[in-house]
């Protein structure tokens, strides 16, 4: 469907409950059940700025260009990969940069910055 809702399908087998949620399922006898839940009106974008593993990129999803903000990567290298491990992107790095993501496809990225010490983090961007 296009109003951003998302189904989940899956088996079990005994009791099968949700977290965080008062919905339990109870099967029948020992054979597997199925189940399909549909959530609905999922948000997908981040509104606020998050750092994961000290790498912040926003906004995430994007269209056009996305701001990479690492404080503590300096003199370092960002690349971008796609989600089959092909190189998209590779450039010099200073706690922030800006980049133009408007000519890739819509999926999911990689951005992965390494340094002079040998640190590395990896983070995930979504082109919508």
């Amino acid at each position: 469907e296009s109003n951003n809702s998302i189904y989940v399908i899956g088996s079990f087998q005994n009791d099968l409950t949700f977290v965080s949620s008062p919905l339990t399922l109870s099967s029948t006898g020992s054979q597997h059940d199925i189940y399909v839940a549909k959530i609905s009106q999922v948000p997908t974008g981040i509104n606020d700025i998050v750092f994961t593993n000290g790498v912040a990129i926003y906004p995430n999803p994007a269209t056009n260009v996305c701001t990479i903000t690492a404080p503590n990567f300096s003199n370092a290298t960002l690349i971008l990969y796609d989600i089959t491990g092909r190189e998209l992107l590779q450039q010099k790095f200073n706690e922030q940069t800006t980049i133009n993501v408007g000519q890739l496809n819509a999926g999911m990225y990689v951005v992965v910055l390494k340094d002079k010490e040998g640190r590395i983090v990896k983070s995930k961007l979504i082109k919508e």
